[in-house]
């Protein structure tokens, strides 16, 4: 998986957790805002995988603004990305 950066967008953390945008971390990771198990989460695209941080108390956000209450840093930026996801198939004789 590859991830063209195009540029960010600074935006209020309530704009900036919303359903289905990718944000770029202070780490320089990518995580994409998900519902999993019927809450929202932090999916990390590089690891695919969902975040559940030791220094965050609560593991359940019912809302968006929860989870930007709990993830938000000011190093957070929204990001217009495109996704290119390669998959290599063996022909199984």
């Amino acid at each position: 998986m590859e991830i063209e950066k195009f540029n960010a967008i600074a935006a209020k953390p309530e704009e900036i957790y919303q359903l289905g945008n990718i944000i770029s971390s202070e780490e320089s990771y990518f995580y994409v805002i998900q519902l999993y198990n019927g809450n929202y989460a932090l999916l990390n695209l590089e690891t695919n995988s969902v975040v559940n941080s030791s220094y965050v108390e609560k593991s359940e956000f019912k809302t968006s603004k929860e989870l930007a209450k709990a993830y938000y840093t000011p190093c957070d930026h929204v990001i217009k990305a495109k996704l290119m996801i390669e998959e290599n198939f063996k022909e199984v004789k």
